[in-house]
């Protein structure tokens, strides 16, 4: 029989990285899961390569039972292959240089053999300080600063969510405010693109 395993990634940059896709097969429920070998000729490489733009994969003449008639269970393990030594790592690429902005979570689909790539922005902190500059009055008013950003310098800000809008506090005798800062803020949009704030 042909098996078919999918591939979906929510949001994240337009370029993908190269994940390969492993089938394995199992027996057995709960703690008597035995995992079974594909055999020399059936499935023919276990491991398949998806580059950006694939989004399924099929393995041929796979069996679906034991010689004894038990019924497999089939699921995707995701992860990368070394090419050269052909050592397959289960997993997602770590975020570096090799893959800028792969900041994914897995999940394996509900309703089919495969496995959900939804991207996450990666958070951060935000910090910054009032200055007042030029002389003048050393009585400050109160006021506040709101955190905002935008993805394009020349477009409009808007304000960060779950970033409060904070009263500026200064010290005594002091031009510079005390530091403000936002934490577990967003860095990236849902395409992956930073923000500038």
């Amino acid at each position: 029989k042909t098996m078919t395993a999918q591939k979906q990634w929510v949001n994240g940059p337009q370029q993908k990285p190269t994940v390969w896709f492993k089938l394995q097969r199992t027996i057995g429920s709960g703690n008597d899961t035995v995992d079974i070998p594909f055999t020399t000729g059936e499935a023919g490489s276990a491991i398949l390569k998806l580059q950006n733009g694939i989004t399924s994969v099929r393995w041929e003449n796979v069996e679906q039972t034991t010689i004894a008639g038990k019924p497999y269970t089939f699921s995707i393990v995701e992860g990368l292959l070394n090419e050269d030594t052909q050592a397959f790592t289960p997993g997602l690429p770590l975020h570096d240089e090799n893959y800028p902005g792969y900041e994914y979570t897995a999940a394996p689909m509900t309703d089919a053999l495969g496995v959900v790539n939804t991207y996450t922005s990666p958070t951060g902190s935000k910090t910054t300080r009032k200055i007042w500059a030029g002389g003048g009055p050393t009585s400050y008013p109160d006021i506040w600063l709101r955190l905002e950003r935008t993805t394009k310098p020349g477009d409009p800000f808007e304000a960060v969510p779950n970033a409060a809008i904070t009263k500026v506090t200064m010290p005594e005798d002091s031009t510079v405010s005390a530091p403000i800062t936002w934490n577990d803020i967003a860095l990236k949009n849902d395409s992956g693109e930073p923000y500038v704030f």
